[in-house]
């Protein structure tokens, strides 16, 4: 009975081929699709981002008056975050805050540039940089009085507005909250801090 059984193992060899091949091209055809998934989240991810990026140029060139001002302050901001792990975006978006602020042009470039080494230094990313901007845009819509929560936020994002506070009014942290608390700290208070660039 050799014959037979020759026959059956060859059967048995073609079936697991035949099994075999068939699992190669699923694992293609699933290869394929999540590469196509892939593909397809970096179009939907790059559309998102341009669509970002002009809506910024319209605001920035609204706020400032002046396209040409905006695009310049974008290409600032680009070398910004070329050299930032902190995303292009939010740098746009932080821009657009401090342009409510009155911080415009080469200012805002600078500001920008010293918050997101602060807020870097502290470990932080991008969502940082937007909870330090919220601060601010706090203290802009408190008729930029910058009190406790807004400063609380700064803080808490990585920049060390309370340091660069107490060493501006020359007096303890502790007063600054004091300070703040009783409405005697303005958002260009802040912003000086920012602009100089802050240090514990």
């Amino acid at each position: 009975m050799p014959g037979v059984g020759n026959k059956a193992g060859q059967s048995m060899g073609s079936r697991m081929a035949s099994a075999a091949g068939k699992a190669l091209k699923a694992g293609a055809v699933v290869g394929v699709a999540a590469v196509g998934a892939a593909v397809g989240t970096a179009l939907v991810g790059g559309f998102t981002n341009a669509v970002n990026r002009q809506t910024s140029q319209k605001v920035l060139s609204g706020l400032y008056g002046d396209a040409k001002a905006a695009t310049s302050v974008m290409g600032d901001l680009r070398k910004v975050a070329g050299d930032s792990p902190l995303g292009y975006e939010s740098y746009l978006k932080a821009a657009e805050s401090l342009a409510y602020a009155g911080v415009e042009g080469k200012s805002a470039t600078g500001t920008l540039e010293n918050v997101g080494k602060a807020i870097v230094a502290a470990g932080g990313d991008s969502t940082k940089l937007d909870q330090a901007m919220g601060g601010v845009m706090k203290a802009v819509n408190n008729g930029g009085i910058a009190m406790m929560d807004s400063l609380g936020m700064i803080s808490e994002s990585g920049v060390p507005i309370l340091s660069g506070l107490a060493e501006k009014f020359g007096v303890p942290i502790d007063k600054v909250k004091e300070m703040a608390s009783a409405g005697e700290i303005s958002i260009d208070d802040v912003m000086s801090v920012m602009q100089k660039g802050t240090g514990d």
